[in-house]
């Protein structure tokens, strides 16, 4: 977080999808996630779990992280 965020309150995350940093909210409300969700903007389920698995290695969510790649060796067998 830098200076700006700090003052403000805010944190901003640009740099990740909206669609990812919006599971990685659900996931700490709901412990889960459904990969189909967002097919209908584009983004399939492999995707989304690969995708859901870097955000959470990269923000130290372990257990979503374990998860999105359970999920994601699912869709591919």
């Amino acid at each position: 977080m830098d200076s700006q965020e700090a003052k403000a309150g805010k944190i901003t995350l640009n740099e990740d999808d909206r669609h990812i940093i919006s599971t990685l909210l659900h996931y700490f409300y709901h412990f889960d996630f459904d990969d189909t969700h967002h097919e209908d903007h584009g983004v399939t389920p492999m995707t989304l779990n690969l995708r859901v698995a870097m955000a959470a290695d990269k923000y130290f969510v372990q257990p979503l992280l374990v998860l999105a790649l359970d999920k994601l060796e699912g869709r591919v067998k």
